[in-house]
């Protein structure tokens, strides 16, 4: 089942189109948009239409002067028809951000490299990912795979603040044992290096990567 995403731009683009004051940074809105999101998602283009929301609200829809007057919904969007663009979304004030710091490994192997589709219940869900460990990546590894590290990457979440490296390696004949056992690949499956960005979604931090042009190997 194709799940909606719901990243800070969505949340923008849904609170100000639907006049939603409920503060995004609450177990209530997450409940809330999230099945207003779902409601809305294109069931036979979910990739496309969860990429289509995200780009609105960082393109048109932004926090700060917003394109209104070329926006597609301004005749509909209850935050300009109330004037309350520059006020929605709400945020609770005082909600403090965890900080977490996700380790990305991007493993050529033949071509191919490893991705996985998140189905945990948060904000991400549905969209792609590189293994990820929160656990620094050991020197041995890093030193045998001779891997090419960038980063760091940042995003902001409603109750996360996430950096992010990225660790590509290239491995000509197997994917060492260290990273098989560890259960990293769980979930994985390889897919063309080349068709990484054409028909699937990341999350934004991965997208910052691809946007920075940080990628050695091809």
């Amino acid at each position: 089942m194709p799940y909606a995403v719901l990243d800070g731009n969505v949340y923008r683009v849904l609170a100000r189109i639907f006049g939603i004051d409920i503060p995004t940074n609450t177990p209530q809105a997450q409940k809330w948009f999230s099945a207003l999101a779902q409601e809305l998602l294109d069931p036979d283009n979910p990739a496309g239409h969860n990429q289509a929301m995200m780009d609105f609200g960082a393109i048109c829809c932004t926090p700060s002067q917003p394109q209104c007057t070329l926006c597609p919904f301004q005749h509909h969007c209850r935050a300009r028809l109330q004037d309350k663009v520059a006020i929605l979304p709400v945020k609770q004030k005082g909600a403090l951000r965890k900080k977490r710091t996700f380790h990305y490994l991007i493993l050529h192997h033949s071509g191919q490299v490893y991705v996985r589709k998140r189905s945990e219940k948060d904000i991400w869900k549905g969209l792609w990912e590189f293994p990820c460990t929160e656990t620094p990546i050991s020197e041995v590894l890093l030193s045998a795979a001779m891997a090419k590290v960038s980063g760091p990457f940042r995003q902001l979440l409603t109750h996360q603040e996430i950096t992010a490296f990225f660790y590509e390696m290239e491995f000509p004949d197997a994917i060492p044992q260290e990273i098989t056992e560890s259960g990293l690949l769980t979930g994985c499956q390889t897919m063309p290096f080349v068709e990484l960005k054409k028909n699937i979604a990341f999350p934004k931090v991965i997208d910052c990567f691809f946007q920075s042009k940080a990628l050695t190997l091809k």
